[in-house]
């Protein structure tokens, strides 16, 4: 009896079955093959994907409509709130003064609130202020002041002259003697002494009204000479 011997194939190691060899070799091709698709896959994608912009710092902010600028504030701000009034504050006035009707001076002054004390507080800027300087030989102004009560509240009749009121003593050159209470820091007059006024030692009264229903004084004595006494 004639014995067969083969070889083995390529494909074949030996001693191992034919079938087992087979499922190997197809399960490796696949492998390899879903291995090669996966890595053209990422090369493809890292190729193909959007690059993403990073985030940078930068706000964007829109314009604020109406935006006030940092300038100074004013003195006072201006309200229309009615408030009660302190002491009005004078701020210059000479002393002595000459009964020449020649020599110029300024006194300037503005209102203030309550919002210290009773007479002292912070400066007051309205429309409707009026303002009153005038010279009086009285003593005690506030008496005076407060018997014509019914006067300081009715605006209108402030330009009269009130009680004790040392009458065209003064001659105003810049300003009226009753004016609005300036809007904008304090009230100016320029006047001179009228040579008609007798020397001696008088009271320059301020008086602030608001618009008759609040209204305070202050008063500053000085000395008036003759000529050039």
């Amino acid at each position: 009896m004639q014995q067969m011997v083969s070889q083995p194939r390529p494909d074949m190691t030996p001693g191992q079955p034919a079938n087992t060899r087979k499922q190997s070799l197809l399960i490796t091709g696949i492998t390899l093959f879903a291995l090669s698709g996966l890595l053209v896959g990422f090369a493809v994608g890292a190729i193909t994907r959007p690059q993403h912009k990073q985030p940078t710092s930068t706000l964007s902010v829109s314009p604020v409509a109406n935006q006030q600028s940092q300038s100074a504030s004013p003195t006072a701000p201006k309200t229309t709130q009615v408030l009660p009034l302190g002491y009005p504050v004078i701020t210059q006035i000479s002393s002595p003064e000459l009964a020449d009707g020649a020599t110029g001076y300024t006194l300037t002054a503005h209102p203030v609130d309550q919002s210290i004390d009773k007479g002292h507080g912070k400066p007051v800027q309205a429309s409707d202020i009026t303002c009153k300087i005038w010279l009086t030989k009285a003593e005690n102004v506030t008496a005076t002041l407060q018997d014509a009560g019914d006067r300081l509240r009715n605006v209108n009749s402030l330009s009269q002259p009130l009680p004790k009121e040392t009458e065209n003593a003064l001659v105003f050159t810049g300003g009226n003697q009753t004016q609005n209470c300036s809007t904008n820091g304090d009230t100016t007059w320029k006047y001179q002494v009228a040579q008609s006024v007798a020397p001696g030692v008088y009271n320059m009264v301020v008086l602030t009204d608001w618009a008759g229903q609040r209204y305070n004084w202050s008063w500053v004595r000085i000395n008036v000479n003759k000529g050039n006494n």
